[in-house]
């Protein structure tokens, strides 16, 4: 769909420098380039749940409005949000480990690597 995004980035920007969120001196350089060439295809909206959108309205709403972006969800695996299979946090005198289905696991924490 050919959009014609330019209303919408002069709303954002409008909005932002009247919040106080976009100081007048980097307003230029928002100014000079479009939001939407930073933003895959496919996105979410970050509700209580993670909501696809899933039409080109819908995304050109959520690409230009002053709300977080979800890029990648599930560790980029292809589905639904919550189509996986649940990961059990087990813990122990040797740590914590999560487990999914397939008898992986990964230590609990920041990088933590998988394991067989």
């Amino acid at each position: 769909m050919a959009e014609d995004w330019r209303p919408r980035h002069a709303a954002l920007l409008e909005a932002l420098t009247a919040s106080g969120e976009l100081p007048e001196a980097w307003r230029p350089a928002f100014d000079a380039v479009p939001r939407h060439h930073f933003i895959p295809g496919e996105i979410w909206e970050q509700r209580a749940t993670c909501v696809p959108m899933t039409t080109d309205a819908a995304w050109w709403d959520l690409v230009y409005r002053d709300a977080p972006i979800v890029t990648q969800v599930d560790d980029g695996l292809r589905g639904r949000p919550g189509d996986r299979d649940l990961v059990q946090l087990h813990t122990h005198d040797g740590g914590a480990h999560a487990h999914r289905a397939g008898g992986r696991r990964r230590a609990a924490g920041v990088g933590g690597r998988h394991r067989q």
